[in-house]
């Protein structure tokens, strides 16, 4: 299987992408995936889960950069948009806070009725 996917992605058989997937357990002959994790998305969700794990004390981070030009009559302005977060070591992870309690915020703002529509 890894050499067909090395073919397929014009890989070198050596190639560190290839090395990743096989110790991810993708090219594994043994069934590594329990009964009842039925498609092949989950499948490999369930591999992630085993074995990207933080250890104790690790944390994630985020580093986002936007860039934007914007075009005025009379000139023209470049923008540029930066985020650096880390997680919490043994706590929430970064990318928790900054993806899903914005969501959370903006839907408790639209349940209470906060946004005025234009």
């Amino acid at each position: 299987i890894k050499s067909q996917v090395a073919k397929k992605l014009s890989l070198k058989k050596d190639d560190k992408i290839l090395h990743n997937l096989e110790w991810l357990g993708l090219f594994s002959n043994k069934e590594v995936v329990p009964k009842g994790v039925d498609t092949l998305l989950d499948a490999l969700c369930y591999l992630c889960k085993k074995k990207l794990v933080y250890k104790d004390g690790e944390r994630d981070m985020i580093l986002m950069q936007h860039k934007f030009t914007a075009e005025y009559k009379d000139r023209v302005e470049y923008l540029t948009s930066t985020l650096i977060d880390y997680g919490i070591a043994n706590g929430d992870t970064s990318m928790s806070r900054t993806v899903s309690l914005p969501v959370a915020i903006a839907v408790r703002l639209v349940a209470e009725g906060k946004f005025n529509k234009r």
